[in-house]
């Protein structure tokens, strides 16, 4: 990288941001239409125990609980949980990994 301007080395790194970002775009795109296919079962041929797997890529799903409150003050989110008025949430995603072994 020494051998880049200060401008050329900003040039790059923009560059290479852009990228990255249409990348991470494209990926979720892919991941989503991944999870619609597990969660209509279209993906059984390629499951593997809790993960489904092709050529380098796994795919396994995580789970995420987390609480949604009503507009109480945060002090009462306890009492809420408790008294059942918080609702809990669960969010599903998946982690897409790539093994580098051929």
């Amino acid at each position: 990288m020494n051998h880049l301007s200060n401008a050329e080395l900003f040039d790059e790194a923009a560059k290479i941001c852009t990228q990255i970002k249409a990348l991470e775009k494209y990926k979720k795109a892919l991941t989503d239409a991944i999870n619609d296919r597990i969660e209509n079962n279209l993906l059984d041929d390629f499951r593997d125990g809790n993960a489904w797997a092709h050529n380098k890529l796994t795919v396994r799903q995580q789970t995420r609980r987390s609480w949604q409150y009503s507009e109480a003050v945060k002090t009462l989110q306890e009492q809420e949980e408790a008294e059942g008025v918080a609702t809990r949430k669960l969010s599903v995603y998946s982690v897409l990994s790539v093994s580098d072994a051929e």
